[in-house]
């Protein structure tokens, strides 16, 4: 209030901030990120961020701890090399460091151990992103596990069809 010598209320100063591009802004930053977390969250497909130096997850989606039969909380406390089997890690690091440097888009049919010790087969697509100002690798895990196994079973029938045709042309069989 401005007041007069006599102390009367003569009129009153103010300020004010137009909040109106904040409120924008911040509008834009929610439907953004609500955008993001129903991709994320939404797919099927395994979706994992490594941190591209030390190979430790910073987070991933809840179908790649499906996949993994763990937390994400437990998924934090884990590497690369803790979910491929001992024996496949050469070929596993190999692939991620291809792909850390933008040379290999997809590694096919990577080993991945899940937490009761089974591995399954994944097609792991990945690229380099920086996330709160560190260099990770984003991959995102599909499971080819019952693609593969049906392409082998028809393999497998394809063999024996052939068998059982040769043995005939040769009557070995009869009908």
């Amino acid at each position: 209030l401005l007041r007069d010598a006599d102390g009367r209320i003569v009129g009153t100063l103010s300020s004010g901030l137009d909040v109106t591009e904040h409120r924008r802004a911040m509008a834009a930053l929610q439907e953004s990120e609500e955008r993001f977390r129903t991709l994320f969250h939404g797919t099927r497909d395994g979706m994992l961020v490594a941190d591209a130096a030390s190979r430790r997850f910073v987070t991933a989606n809840q179908a790649m701890c499906d996949m993994l039969g763990v937390s994400v909380d437990e998924l934090r406390d884990l590497a690369l090399d803790d979910i491929h089997p001992p024996e496949d890690l050469p070929r596993v690091l190999e692939a991620f460091e291809r792909q850390r440097r933008g040379e290999l888009d997809v590694a096919r049919a990577m080993p991945v151990r899940r937490r009761d010790g089974s591995v399954l087969r994944a097609d792991i697509s990945s690229s380099a992103v920086a996330l709160g100002g560190r260099a990770c690798v984003l991959g995102v895990f599909r499971d080819i596990t019952a693609r593969l196994e049906a392409e082998e079973a028809h393999r497998q029938l394809q063999a024996k069809v052939l068998e059982a045709q040769k043995l005939e042309s040769l009557g070995v069989l009869a009908c």
